[in-house]
């Protein structure tokens, strides 16, 4: 059965690009600046019936430590969301291959995905938007 995945890239500080699967916004390009991009992952997760898990990946030379902050924005707006905060390739680890990062993190992701009959979101911040895009190509 196919899933649905929402994923929402967050490259540099001040840009965003959201690539949809199957989402409302269905397929197109989204570009926002920094103070859109949490109201955009809000509209991304609150955009189902029911709330849909989240995986949230880091970007390059940073760790899980530095998604807390969207991590708890997401458990305040929307109580009882599951999200996977994924800590892999840390810090000095992320610039290993980024085809080693992409296997890394889907085994990583894997059964807390497969474990949602409805899909997840993903929000992905620069370099971890990268190895979320690989996963789902």
């Amino acid at each position: 059965p196919r899933k649905d995945i929402c994923l929402l890239l967050l490259f540099n500080v001040n840009v965003v690009f959201c690539k949809i699967e199957a989402c409302p916004f269905s397929k197109k390009g989204l570009m926002a600046s920094t103070t859109e991009i949490l109201a955009l992952a809000c509209i991304l997760v609150s955009s189902a019936n029911a709330y849909r898990p989240v995986v949230v990946m880091h970007g390059i030379l940073s760790s899980y430590d530095s998604m807390t902050d969207m991590v708890q924005f997401i458990q305040k707006a929307h109580p009882g969301t599951e999200v996977l905060n994924v800590d892999a390739f840390n810090d000095a680890e992320s610039v290993s291959p980024m085809g080693n990062q992409v296997n890394g993190v889907q085994n990583t992701i894997r059964s807390f995905v497969e474990s949602s009959s409805d899909g997840v979101h993903m929000i992905c911040y620069s370099q971890g938007g990268l190895i979320c895009r690989g996963i789902l190509e």
